[in-house]
């Protein structure tokens, strides 16, 4: 069996990694600590 990741695979991963990154890293301590959901960002 391949376990290897697609070319499509390989793109989509950094492509969440990123938007991650971006838009979701990026106060994550505060939303966490006051258990706030980002919701837009998520949509």
């Amino acid at each position: 069996m391949n376990f290897n990741l697609t070319e499509e695979q390989i793109l989509l991963k950094k492509t969440a990694k990123d938007f991650a990154e971006v838009h979701l890293e990026p106060g994550v301590i505060q939303r966490d600590d006051k258990s706030i959901t980002p919701i837009n960002e998520i949509k």
